[in-house]
């Protein structure tokens, strides 16, 4: 056996950048391990138990407490108004609270009961639990995993229905455009404020053109966007997404006008506020908050970048429920209306499995029975989920 030289020198300090550069689990699992903590400290029936010490029915009735929090609709059956919620809202006020409960949803609680599962491995309690010793981890346990199979069965008895974002067309943006220039342009606003405007609009022309997830756009820096020979046209590549990764990048070309010419005003609105994209590796959508300095090396959050784009549909007095995920199903619905190629449907959203790109796809069975060759295919469908009701076949 030879001898190597070993800088461990170099390892510790790595070692240690790695280890403070991020936590050593996902913040999900790390804030459901905390949140179980609490609760196990907290109860009064019983005594307090310390994580470790925790039992799977502990985890059991963690998952049961964490029902109180949720905001999904379970339908007696003799409730007639299952599936009627106004598009984009998760419940029914028409029904009768001692009929139709509202909870967590069972995927919600299965997600949380894997969060435990990866929680507990990671302080070392590994493999399934065994009740004859009272060892192991109590979130891989047959008593929690039936929980969560009766939740799911108790889901589909209850009419639980997927709530599916209200399918937007591209051109969905010209209906606030001038109310968001109006505000870029206003000279009494603050420069930051316009520079936030303008930042919206930039990434809500993009998310309606690409149909790629808003969480995953704003994941974007600076080196993402090249141009094409041309220059009339944006290669965009995305690297740090929920399926896009560098080994499986998820490239896209944009050639749409009117986005290109506002990203070049974005910049040069950056710029002109001291938040130049051309220098280093920024991200392209930022961190910017009111009353806060922006920050270049953060990227935007999606969820605000959302609420402020239904705080403009809402001012305008045209609010239905519509989110920036919309575009995506919009997306879809148009794509599928040209093919029904599964890897076309895939690449045009950026999605990871035929699966995903077919289920939300799906509307355009609608928007083709609805309006065979209309210009606006997507806008049936919105009409077809508003009248749900009214179309029902044993109304």
């Amino acid at each position: 056996m030879c001898t190597v030289q070993v800088n461990e020198d170099y390892i510790a300090r790595r070692a240690s950048a790695l280890a403070g550069s991020s936590p050593s689990l996902p913040k999900p699992v790390a804030d459901e391990m905390s949140r179980l903590a609490s609760f196990l400290e907290s109860r009064t029936a019983k005594p307090a138990t310390l994580l470790r010490s925790a039992s799977p029915l502990d985890v059991v009735e963690f998952l049961i407490h964490k029902e109180l929090n949720g905001r999904t609709q379970y339908h007696g059956i003799t409730c007639n108004l299952a599936g009627t919620a106004k598009v984009g809202n998760w419940l029914n006020k028409g029904c009768d609270p001692t009929v139709c409960q509202i909870r967590a949803a069972a995927a919600s609680i299965r997600t949380s009961s894997s969060h435990i599962r990866t929680g507990y491995a990671d302080l070392g309690l590994a493999g399934p639990w065994d009740p004859s010793t009272g060892r192991g981890n109590p979130g891989d346990s047959r008593l929690v995993s039936t929980h969560v199979e009766r939740l799911a069965k108790e889901s589909g008895d209850s009419l639980v229905l997927p709530l599916q974002s209200s399918p937007l067309p591209a051109s969905f943006t010209r209906l606030f455009e001038a109310d968001i220039f109006a505000k870029i342009s206003n000279p009494l606003l603050p420069a930051m404020i316009r520079l936030q405007w303008r930042q919206l609009w930039c990434f809500t022309l993009l998310v309606g053109i690409s149909g790629r997830r808003p969480g995953d756009l704003t994941r974007l820096r600076t080196p993402s966007f090249i141009w094409l020979p041309d220059h009339q046209r944006v290669v965009i590549t995305l690297i740090n997404g929920k399926t896009a990764t560098t080994s499986k990048p998820d490239r896209f070309v944009v050639d749409h006008p009117a986005f290109l010419a506002t990203l070049k005003l974005y910049a040069r609105d950056c710029a002109w506020n001291g938040m130049s994209l051309s220098e280093g590796t920024p991200y392209v959508f930022f961190k910017m908050a009111e009353h806060k300095l922006p920050n270049k090396h953060a990227p935007a959050s999606a969820p605000n970048l959302n609420a402020a784009f239904q705080r403009i549909l809402k001012g305008m007095g045209i609010f239905e429920g519509e989110t920036l995920y919309g575009f995506r199903v919009g997306n879809a619905v148009a794509t599928a209306l040209n093919t029904t190629d599964p890897a076309t449907l895939r690449a045009a959203g950026g999605w990871h499995s035929n699966e995903s790109a077919l289920r939300y796809s799906q509307f355009a069975i609608v928007a083709t029975a609805a309006e065979a060759g209309a210009d606006n295919p997507t806008d049936a469908v919105r009409s077809w989920l508003a009248q749900r009701r009214d179309l029902a076949f044993f109304a």
